[in-house]
């Protein structure tokens, strides 16, 4: 069975929003940390692009926003920010992808894409205003971005099979 998994959040005022899909049932959980909402949206009405898909993302503080488009098979997401008007966006296509993302602080942004088979991302940016930006096409590629600081950007194209990108920058790593 083909699923679409299509999550879109904008965080505004809320004290923290932990998110997460039910791959056995389809289902789709939100729940604020202070437990004042828990919402489930059954997402099998769809025409759903992707099989064996995960999504699960966690947001603390004001102003946060994750997208990730998903379509294939087992497919990995796992998206965590704390702090204030950070911004997520993921499309990953094809079988057998991974991401990992972990942003801290203020108005960073991480925008990644995957298309082909077995590739791999990490993200981990602490401090404000940092940049990663991430594409990958082709076969087993791997990506590990780690940012500490202010105002630090990086962007990485990963074109064909089995290429390596390790980028560390900051002081505090």
């Amino acid at each position: 069975m083909n699923k679409i998994i299509f999550v879109l959040l904008i965080i505004g005022l809320l004290p923290s929003l932990v998110q997460a899909e039910d791959s056995a049932s389809g289902d789709y959980r939100s729940d604020l940390g202070s437990g004042e909402l828990d919402m489930i949206v059954d997402f099998s009405e769809l025409d759903n692009l992707a099989s064996s898909g995960r999504v699960d993302i966690s947001q603390y503080g004001d102003l946060n926003y994750a997208a990730s488009v998903q379509k294939g098979s087992e497919l990995g997401l796992s998206m965590s920010q704390s702090g204030n008007q950070n911004k997520l966006t993921v499309t990953q296509l094809g079988d057998d992808q991974s991401v990992q993302i972990q942003q801290e602080g203020d108005e960073n942004q991480a925008n990644l894409y995957q298309n082909g088979y077995g590739n791999r991302v990490d993200v981990q940016q602490q401090g404000l205003d940092n940049l990663a930006k991430v594409e990958q096409v082709g076969s087993q590629n791997l990506a590990v971005v780690h940012q500490s600081g202010d105002g630090l950007v990086v962007g990485i194209q990963q074109y064909g099979n089995y290429n390596q990108a390790f980028v560390t920058q900051g002081n505090g790593w």
